[in-house]
């Protein structure tokens, strides 16, 4: 990867910040820590993906059966791991009156569609 562009992890912690902060908000050290996780998963997932490219989705065993790379697995658990990361940050004042499972629920939806497109954008 190039050094002098920015990882899929920085991408998304900074369009993170830049909604956190649109909203008027600003992370507590809780979120802070829950955005530099984000930033290592995200970074390790597009790691694993590259990987996935190069070598492909299947590998052959020693049995001549093709299967499928554990890599694969591995990428779907760092997915779940960084949309469940996500959904610890506080992305809206919830002091407005709505449902406080609502807005988590909506907020890590939209956290894991953010999280797909930095992974886009940074592949």
């Amino acid at each position: 990867m190039d050094k002098s562009s920015p990882s899929a992890g920085d991408v998304l912690v900074t369009r993170l910040l830049a909604d956190i902060e649109s909203q008027g908000l600003r992370p507590d050290a809780r979120e802070q820590e829950l955005l530099e996780r984000a930033r290592m998963t995200a970074d390790k997932i597009a790691q694993i993906e590259a990987i996935v490219e190069v070598e492909g989705p299947t590998f052959t065993d020693k049995n001549g059966t093709v299967r499928p790379s554990p890599l694969l697995a591995e990428s779907r658990l760092q997915s779940a791991l960084l949309a469940g990361v996500l959904g610890g940050i506080q992305m809206s004042d919830s002091t407005v009156g709505k449902a406080v499972s609502k807005v988590r629920a909506g907020n890590a939806s939209w956290a894991a569609r953010v999280a797909r497109e930095a992974q886009r954008e940074a592949g």
